[in-house]
């Protein structure tokens, strides 16, 4: 399959560059949206500026100027731009975290939680172990980002729940602050994308943190091949060969206009499509399915035979 789409992309990156050349397009792609996604949107830039240094591409602060907007949250139906065409390139989870020496990282680094317990944990105002049938208050302290963004309404989203609903300290600013709250705070639990709770470098949690093991299986019990997040490449590959539950994420994606005229743009998309995944690892993001490639691409296909017609 990866040497038929390595083929097809060959095929569509040819027909892209025959547009381009044939039409008066800017030289200049414009990229904004959710910051947590901005290091892997970078090696993306990164790599593709490699085999078309002509094309200048920037990361910008302001929506109303960009020519693509990357978002990762799922957007109701109700929310969607009808005249817009939306594009998953990439995957991504959210974890439990908390200080490493935290009385819920010694208490729970071993045990897990499942899904009833992180509810618990996140929404409601009292937390309990339940171990042998007892009851015992565990003292912690919950940190939530106060701002509605891709990443707590993802997390509380997946729970039956909005971001209004988190318990615990607001923290302003953006996701990764909250990884630095529990840093600075030994009874501190929140939560993060794996981008955010890793070491990008060491490929281990970042100091201080421990990210909380979960029942992926939701067996209501936690297994030794469920304890993966001691290293960021041993989650990856166990969360993209098994199916998993109880594991908050959604797929990153990008939106533009429906009308819109500029070849770079869908040539740069079918190049993430195509060869940019082999970047998502390193940037603490998952590769999308298979049959997501596919369809994905047959939405860009499209465009480029419209963009191609005289």
């Amino acid at each position: 399959m990866k040497n038929v789409r390595s083929l097809l992309f060959v095929v569509y990156w040819c027909v892209a560059q025959n547009t381009l050349a044939q039409k008066n397009d800017s030289s200049e792609l414009l990229i904004t949206g959710s910051r947590f996604a901005y290091p892997l949107i970078e090696k993306w830039i990164e790599a593709y500026k490699s085999i078309n240094p002509a094309l200048n591409i920037r990361i910008v602060s302001k929506s109303d100027t960009a020519d693509l907007i990357f978002k990762g949250h799922e957007i109701p139906k109700e929310e969607l731009t009808p005249e817009w065409i939306y594009v998953n390139l990439a995957r991504y989870v959210i974890v439990p975290i908390a200080h490493v020496k935290s009385d819920f990282a010694l208490h729970y680094g071993e045990k897990g939680l499942d899904k009833q317990e992180v509810q618990k944990l996140f929404f409601e105002d009292e937390f309990k172990t339940k171990d042998n049938e007892k009851s015992e208050k565990i003292n912690y302290t919950f940190y939530a980002r106060q701002q509605k963004s891709c990443i707590p309404s993802t997390f509380a989203g997946y729970y039956g729940y909005v971001p209004s609903d988190f318990k615990g300290k607001g923290i302003s600013g953006a996701d990764q602050h909250l990884v630095v709250a529990v840093q600075n705070d030994q009874t501190a639990v929140s939560y993060a994308p794996l981008n955010y709770a890793f070491d990008l470098n060491k490929r281990s949690p970042v100091e201080k943190i421990s990210i909380l093991p979960l029942d992926l299986n939701n067996n209501r019990r936690l297994e030794s091949d469920e304890k993966i997040f001691e290293n960021l490449d041993t989650a990856l590959d166990f969360l993209e060969a098994e199916k998993t539950e109880n594991l908050p994420g959604a797929y990153l994606h990008v939106g533009f206009p429906e009308k819109v005229k500029n070849p770079n743009l869908v040539s740069f998309l079918i190049w993430i499509l195509n060869e940019g995944q082999q970047y998502n690892h390193n940037a603490g993001f998952l590769k999308l399915e298979e049959v997501v490639v596919t369809k994905e691409q047959k939405k860009l296909d499209n465009l480029l035979k419209e963009l191609n017609k005289p």
